[in-house]
């Protein structure tokens, strides 16, 4: 398998190309285990590298990417067993490293619940979170927090990543 990440700079980019990389590699997608193992080992090697560099937000604030490895194939693994269990009627959102699901959510509640997502109440959704993180509560809408963190929206077999978000989720 060629390395679809070798020409990338930013984390954002490397993160966005995985999962699009996803919906064609992962077995339950029509893929194979080893090539799904060889897309993942090449992700962290990428992500390893970029570790310490500095990048601009799209709002121009400069920060520096650190790689948290445990914390990314966490995330990257979830976000895959979303993909593979969830059908097209649901839109999958990674915000930061949230993953949010809505849309014709209810026949997949037990689903959902059995992926390890909790509801909402006060924004609706499905919810994701890694284990060892902490979060704060919020009291910004999704729209705000999307655009501070930045987000990706997975639907089916399309792949959407906009940069002021707010028409996209409402809060």
């Amino acid at each position: 398998m060629i390395n679809p990440f070798l020409h990338l700079t930013q984390p954002e980019e490397v993160k966005k190309e995985f999962r699009r990389q996803c919906f064609i590699h992962h077995p339950d997608q029509g893929g194979t285990d080893a090539a799904f193992r060889d897309l993942n080992r090449m992700y962290q090697e990428r992500l390893r590298v970029l570790d310490g560099s500095k990048h601009k937000t799209e709002g121009g604030k400069e920060f520096t990417y650190t790689y948290n490895e445990a914390r990314e194939t966490e995330v990257a693994a979830k976000l895959a067993e979303a993909i593979a269990a969830l059908p097209a009627t649901v839109n999958i959102l990674l915000i930061g490293i949230y993953i949010w699901i809505d849309g014709e959510t209810k026949p997949e509640r037990e689903t959902l619940k059995k992926l390890g997502f909790y509801w909402s109440k006060n924004r609706a959704r499905w919810y994701w979170k890694p284990a060892d993180y902490k979060s704060r509560r919020s009291k910004s809408g999704l729209a705000m927090i999307a655009a501070r963190y930045g987000y990706q929206n997975f639907t089916g077999e399309k792949e959407e990543s906009t940069a002021p978000r707010r028409a996209r989720i409402n809060a």
